[in-house]
């Protein structure tokens, strides 16, 4: 994969709560990095689908990327016709057994399975309350564990279980897409607000967590992340001006 531009960064950034949110700021933030996409890989990094993804693009005036990382880091579309990256999906399939995750969860009834367009071949999800996600989490890793499935769950916002191949993640899809594009690790810049952030901005050289982020996620920050001082797309504006990017 080439972009055919010799891009010295790559801007990895989650969307809801993180780019999206205050239409005024990303606005600002489009307009400026528009002027150095020639060094900027863009890549949106996100829980939701393909066409959600795309809908959101559309919807908020995002610009357009360069990639869209999809479903919690298990799948990669690259632009401009947005097809899924076969390699990565082989190395997710390692292990993996989406009907086995199925079977596992139905045994737990504190599980709420999302809508289908929330789900992918490699990425279950489920809604659960906060006050039964130890104990079911534990119950479901066991379940897995009994189908020789190779998982991580993933809890965020107090109500999302993301289930996906152990080797997925917002963060080693980021490092792939980095080396694929031939950006350092040192200059992957990663946004993000929430608890399924947390690879992706522990990978990220130049980390970012907004000003609106969860505790969950600042609880377990990595200490070189940049903490902005504004929210959403405001804060990953000044979170790269703070670098000298834009």
């Amino acid at each position: 994969m080439s972009t055919g531009r010799p891009h010295r960064f790559l801007l990895a950034t989650d969307l809801d709560g993180t780019l999206v949110g205050d239409a005024a700021a990303l606005a600002r933030l489009n307009h400026d990095l528009a002027q150095v996409r020639d060094r900027v890989a863009l890549v949106y990094v996100t829980g939701r689908m393909l066409a959600s993804t795309l809908a959101l693009i559309a919807s908020e005036g995002l610009l357009v990327p360069d990639a869209i990382v999809a479903g919690v880091g298990t799948a990669i579309h690259l632009a401009p016709s947005w097809p899924p990256e076969a390699d990565w999906e082989r190395h997710l399939s390692n292990g993996w057994s989406a009907s086995a995750v199925d079977a596992a969860a139905a045994e737990l009834p504190a599980l709420e399975l999302q809508p289908a367009d929330a789900r992918g071949p490699f990425k279950r999800s489920f809604w659960l309350a906060p006050g039964q996600a130890v104990a079911t989490m534990g119950a479901l890793a066991e379940g897995l564990h009994e189908r020789r499935v190779l998982a991580r769950l993933i809890y965020s916002s107090d109500r999302d279980l993301d289930v996906i191949p152990s080797r997925g993640g917002k963060g080693p899809a980021t490092l792939y897409l980095s080396g694929r594009l031939g950006v350092a690790a040192e200059h992957i810049v990663a946004c993000g607000d929430s608890g399924n952030d947390l690879d992706l901005v522990t990978v990220g050289g130049l980390s970012v967590i907004v000003a609106n982020a969860r505790p969950e996620l600042l609880r377990q920050a990595p200490a070189h992340a940049y903490l902005a001082a504004a929210p959403c797309a405001g804060g990953v504006h000044e979170a790269l001006r703070h670098y000298g990017i834009v």
